[in-house]
């Protein structure tokens, strides 16, 4: 309970919203996702990555537990560039 609090929390502080780690289905599909071999990082780099792309967007409201981690797209928002890494990209292209 104390990972899914953590990543919880994490969300929220990224999002400004409010979700409760006590929630079943959230429970449920981190844990499942925690058994599958994913770590706290992983989720972090989900949120920071989704938060960027759709924070204060019509998508904004996609940025909740049951959409970010659902394992259908979990595995292709974890495998995303992030924009820090897009952002090297960029730079090493232009030296």
């Amino acid at each position: 309970m104390d990972t899914i609090k953590e990543i919880i929390d994490y969300l929220n502080q990224k999002t400004g919203k409010n979700f409760r780690p006590q929630n079943k289905e959230t429970q449920k599909i981190i844990s499942r996702l925690l058994n599958d071999g994913y770590i706290v990082e992983d989720f972090y780099k989900v949120i920071d990555n989704k938060t960027y792309e759709w924070l204060n967007t019509n998508m904004d409201q996609y940025l909740r537990p049951i959409t970010l981690f659902r394992p259908s797209n979990f595995e292709s928002y974890l495998n995303q560039r992030s924009q820090a890494e897009i952002n090297i990209k960029i730079i090493d292209e232009l030296k």
